[in-house]
């Protein structure tokens, strides 16, 4: 579901990783990506046609583990990146646009970061809308 005046994308069901940034399942992620990338398409066609911007996106990687902190970030980033390339690859394929043009423009719309900590259990990858004021400070 997608809330655009609090700016909210909920998710039924999260990413799921292996050990590493490969999905635990290529199919049902695949597809989870897939109907991200549909419900931005849509979002984002509304937006155009209200002469506003599409929107930006923040691709957050959390994961909780005892190991050293810099491999933690850097598989919760790895994570938060393969979920990046997938939804900007497939929203690219479907979404028709006047002012962004293929993939690299598309993906110029997500940020990437990854963060861990030894609090928590697991691992996921949050989507996050950007504020205006967050999504222009993002491509300077």
């Amino acid at each position: 579901s997608l809330n655009l005046r609090s700016l909210e994308l909920s998710l039924r069901r999260q990413f799921a990783f292996s050990e590493n940034s490969e999905y635990a399942d290529g199919v049902a992620e695949h597809r989870l990506c897939n109907e991200v990338a549909l419900a931005l398409s849509a979002c984002n066609t509304v937006l155009e046609g209200m002469g506003e911007d599409p929107l930006h996106i923040a691709v957050e990687g959390h994961t909780w583990h005892r190991q050293p902190r810099r491999e933690v970030v850097l598989r919760s980033k790895e994570r938060a990146e393969r979920v990046r390339s997938d939804i900007a690859s497939a929203l690219a394929s479907v979404w028709v646009s006047e002012s962004v043009r293929g993939e690299a423009d598309v993906a110029a719309l997500f940020s990437v970061a990854g963060f861990g900590g030894d609090q928590g259990k697991g691992s996921q990858v949050e989507l996050r809308v950007m504020a205006p004021a967050e999504a222009e400070a993002h491509h300077q």
